[in-house]
């Protein structure tokens, strides 16, 4: 088990509700044998500061998300540190390909009468719209759209989000929101559960 999976292991069980952090949220692409050829390995950045992990993935061709995760603190550890990376996905020495956004959220101990909030789904929702209904309730948002840009367009459709809906967590976390163009076909037009709820 790398030292990623262990740090990020230790950090769910720290959370106000475990749930799984998935390994590879925000990596997938549409064609298998396109990502075999155009796959690279995702850096372990848990353990640095936001700026030395924004060089590290550039270097290594993927995009630099950041967000933050606070955690209760009574669950805060020794172990824990402040001010850098304490999780990222998709993980370390996972294969994604080029230009994908490597999301990286530093840990913080949640202050007294911070509020705890549910995450609301907003799977199949437009980009805007999502943003829109997680701020309402006190949450901040990293967006991973497939194709790389951190930008998403206008039409781009929320396919799966982290922390899954129906969560717990403090106000002011950061919940990283996969988007894609929408298909036209008879689909659902939420999307692949790409987070396993």
């Amino acid at each position: 088990m790398t030292v990623t999976c262990r740090l990020v292991c230790g950090a769910a069980a720290l959370l106000v509700v475990c749930h799984a952090f998935p390994a590879s949220f925000g990596a997938e692409a549409s064609g298998a044998a396109s990502v075999a050829a155009a796959a690279k390995t995702v850096p372990n950045v848990v353990g640095q500061r936001p700026e030395v992990a924004r060089q590290m993935l550039r270097l290594a061709g993927f995009e630099f998300a950041q967000g933050v995760y606070y955690i209760a603190p009574q669950n805060w550890r020794d172990d824990i540190r402040s001010g850098v990376v304490g999780m990222q996905s998709p993980q370390a020495l996972l294969r994604a390909p080029d230009k994908v956004v490597v999301v990286c959220w530093c840990l913080r101990s949640a202050e007294e009468g911070r509020k705890v909030v549910p995450v609301p789904d907003v799977r199949g929702q437009s980009a805007q719209a999502a943003e829109e209904k997680l701020r309402e309730v006190g949450l901040g948002v990293v967006t991973s759209p497939s194709g790389g840009s951190k930008s998403p367009d206008a039409k781009a459709l929320v396919t799966a989000h982290y922390p899954p809906a129906d969560s717990r967590v403090y106000e002011g976390t950061h919940v990283v929101i996969r988007t894609r163009f929408p298909i036209a076909s008879n689909r659902s037009s939420s999307g692949p559960n790409m987070i396993g709820d």
